[in-house]
């Protein structure tokens, strides 16, 4: 949240959440589990100011040293 949110305010405008269905995709295949709702959320926006920022946040997240051990191995 610390890399999306000031990144999601920049890009203003509202995000609006996926249905159920593709969020339950996310969450089986296990890529809701390291991202996030939101962020999942962001990168399906059909605003691409918002998909630009969510991309960007997950880079940041993963060049920075925030990472979680726990994913090192699956990512």
């Amino acid at each position: 949240m610390q890399f999306l949110e000031p990144l999601l305010r920049q890009a203003g405008g509202n995000l609006v959440s996926l249905q159920h269905e593709f969020l339950n995709r996310a969450l089986n295949d296990g890529t809701l589990l390291v991202c996030g709702a939101k962020l999942w959320n962001a990168l399906h926006s059909e605003s691409w100011r918002h998909r630009e920022a969510a991309a960007q946040a997950y880079l940041d997240y993963l060049e920075s040293d925030k990472i979680r051990s726990k994913y090192l191995s699956d990512s």
